[in-house]
């Protein structure tokens, strides 16, 4: 990914899942909700407990974690920040929600943050109309091309 210089931010408000399988466990891209139920698809939880990456969170003094999973990512170019709320069962993360703005850079340190290294094991689904995205294929919407 460029530097915040010559990039934009962007602005989202969306899911982390891990990657959306098949029931016959390949890896699926660009569907719906709607579209996931017809064909038994399914997210299977993120890696990492909630409790492991709390503490991850909490090592940096960009961001303030409540207990119960909320946290706030202060970006050190403008004012720009992220909000996240992390949901767990059965002790593993089954989905992260990220609403904010922010430059690539910050996205990529915000996802090592969170535990996520691979961005194959990582789908992202739009809030506002359930489209779910490869990590690689929404980042290359929102920050034009920049990875």
């Amino acid at each position: 990914m460029h530097d915040s210089a010559s990039t934009k931010p962007a602005c989202f408000r969306v899911n982390l899942h891990a990657a959306l399988r098949s029931a016959d466990g390949s890896f699926l891209v660009n569907a719906t909700d709607a579209a996931a139920k017809q064909t038994e698809q399914r997210f299977e939880p993120l890696g990492g407990s909630f409790e492991e990456v709390c503490r991850q969170l909490e090592e940096s003094d960009q961001v303030f974690v409540e207990p119960d999973g909320s946290f706030v990512y202060r970006c050190h170019q403008a004012s720009f920040h992220v909000d996240g709320m992390i949901y767990d069962a059965d002790g593993r993360i089954q989905y992260i929600e990220l609403k904010g703005t922010c430059f690539p850079s910050n996205w990529r340190t915000l996802l090592m943050m969170l535990g996520i290294r691979d961005p194959d094991t990582c789908a992202v689904q739009d809030i506002a109309n359930g489209v779910v995205q490869s990590l690689e294929a929404f980042e290359r919407e929102r920050f034009q091309g920049d990875r």
